[in-house]
């Protein structure tokens, strides 16, 4: 079976959808029992299990495609280095040691997580008869709204953490320009991803940093 006909089977589909929200609503209902510890030190798992899923149900299944990815992960692991290491892109901050393996003090998750979100947001605007520039923008945004959401949870998931304890408005700016170049990239070629699979994506991962926040908050 090819990655395009398993990506075409509607009952394949439906079953990778369902195990991304058990997953996510069984780590909001193991943490709100008591059990967060566990399923925090889980994410790194979480994250590839999103990327199995966007690898076979997007599909993945080019050497453009692939191609795409790889520069998606290259650019955002290199800004990431850059901005670790120099403090120039988005600030002074360090990695944790939730996400895994690290080259340079950037866990290469964070290129995984890069790449996923460009080709997830792009996908969402992709049918849309909006201009690539607008297509663009609004697909960094919801990339830069993910990121939002996440920012004020990462020091005590052990993501990473700011010298200053927040991080500075310029993060959310380079944000944007990175994942705006990255997506009207994504546009440009073409490429034709699975529209359900990437909404269901974006919106369990929004719902699972919602969730945690509205709890750091009561």
């Amino acid at each position: 079976m090819t990655l395009s006909s398993i990506s075409e089977n509607r009952k394949a589909n439906n079953l990778a959808i369902f195990i991304i929200w058990l997953v996510h609503v069984s780590a909001v209902i193991g943490i709100f029992l008591g059990y967060r510890e566990w399923f925090i030190t889980k994410t790194p798992m979480n994250l590839l299990l999103l990327f199995i899923v966007l690898w076979l149900f997007h599909p993945i299944n080019s050497k453009r495609t692939a191609g795409i990815f790889g520069v998606a992960f290259a650019i955002g692991f290199l800004a990431e280095l850059i901005g670790v290491n120099t403090g120039l892109l988005f600030g002074s901050y360090e990695y944790g040691d939730n996400l895994g393996l690290k080259i340079g003090g950037v866990p290469l998750l964070i290129g995984v997580n890069w790449a996923l979100l460009v080709f997830v947001t792009a996908e969402i605007f992709r049918r849309t008869n909006l201009s690539i520039w607008l297509k663009s923008a609004l697909a960094a945004g919801l990339m830069v709204l993910l990121d939002a959401f996440i920012e004020p949870l990462a020091p005590s998931l052990d993501f990473w953490s700011w010298t200053y304890g927040h991080p500075p408005a310029f993060n959310y700016i380079t944000w944007f320009i990175v994942a705006y170049g990255l997506v009207w990239l994504y546009f440009r070629v073409k490429i034709t991803g699975n529209l359900k699979m990437s909404w269901n994506i974006y919106l369990s991962q929004l719902f699972f940093f919602g969730f945690l926040n509205i709890e750091r908050v009561i």
